[in-house]
């Protein structure tokens, strides 16, 4: 997508436009929230060590 059509769907306020996509910083903070639950996800793999601690998540 350009950002001539991104611009068209977010108002001078950047706020969600309804019927239309997100706004390009709620499409940045999902983008960063998906990341954030992989490494997380990454982190809990079962650990082969006797020692190993439960994530705080």
């Amino acid at each position: 997508m350009d950002l001539v059509k991104l611009s068209l769907l977010i108002d001078a306020d950047n706020k969600f436009i309804p019927g239309k996509r997100p706004s390009l910083l709620q499409m940045i903070q999902s983008n960063v929230e998906d990341d954030l639950r992989k490494l997380v996800k990454d982190s809990e793999t079962p650990n082969t060590t006797a020692t190993s601690k439960k994530s705080p998540f």
